[in-house]
């Protein structure tokens, strides 16, 4: 029988990131306004947690995270304004909600959890590391793309009467973007893991040598900086991610 709340917590972090920043597409995360498209989502998150524990007796979890999860997302879709402070909000109800809920139900039931007794310690690592890899890779790419946004529609606005300018910002890929920011983060976190933090400091220079040009051309210098903004941040988070997943992976 379970006597650490911790390996359930690990389960419902790994299965609430998946849900949240893999499972749900961008249509979806726009349109949980709507009662069926919430109630859908909800649903996903509750199977997916209730696979990752194996407490396959414990009813009462996929029920209350049904039930808590659909209402914090509820609470979201209602607010409008202050995107960045809402999201950091969500995720930190989210979190505080699964442990609390994690203590709860370890103390009230405590229930065998089928996949930690068949792998032991090893599934409580694995889901570790699926948490922190999902965090770090993808809801990285949210809470970067929020907290530069305003840049964006700076820039975008003081080019609005210059074509050739404003064509500027369009001439990447599609996506092109927030797919480098995946891959520099996956690649960050997989250095900090593998026990090599210092091959971060290569991949730095390399993306600002990439971009070195572009920083010269006062046309392009707005561009630039916006680049540069987004590229520490999405270092700083990656790593930070990387290290506390690596701690907890240890602990």
């Amino acid at each position: 029988m379970l006597t650490d709340y911790r390996p359930l917590l690990a389960c419902l972090l790994a299965a609430h990131f998946l849900a949240d920043f893999v499972l749900q597409s961008d249509r979806t995360a726009e349109t949980k306004s709507k009662i069926l498209v919430l109630l859908r989502h909800a649903f996903i998150v509750s199977v997916v947690s209730y696979l990752f524990c194996g407490a396959w007796a414990a009813w009462i979890i996929p029920l209350a995270l049904f039930l808590g999860h659909g209402v914090l997302d509820f609470c979201k879709s209602r607010i409008r304004t202050r995107p960045l402070a809402v999201f950091l909000i969500d995720q930190t109800a989210h979190i505080g909600f699964l442990i609390a809920l994690s203590i709860w139900v370890v103390e009230r039931y405590d229930p065998a959890l089928y996949w930690t007794n068949l792998f032991g310690d090893d599934w409580t690592r694995l889901m570790i590391i699926v948490a922190g890899a999902v965090a770090a890779i993808y809801a990285g790419g949210v809470l970067i793309g929020i907290a530069v946004s305003p840049l964006l529609k700076e820039i975008a606005g003081e080019n609005a009467a210059s074509m050739p300018a404003a064509a500027s910002l369009l001439r990447g890929l599609d996506k092109g973007g927030k797919l480098i920011g995946q891959l520099e983060r996956a690649i960050i976190f997989l250095l900090v893991l593998a026990g090599h933090p210092e091959g971060v400091g290569f991949l730095i220079a390399a993306k600002s040598i990439l971009r070195f040009g572009e920083i010269k051309d006062a046309k392009q210098r707005q561009e630039a900086e916006y680049i540069i903004i987004g590229t520490f941040m999405s270092f700083g988070y990656g790593l930070l991610l990387a290290f506390l997943t690596r701690y907890f992976v240890s602990f």
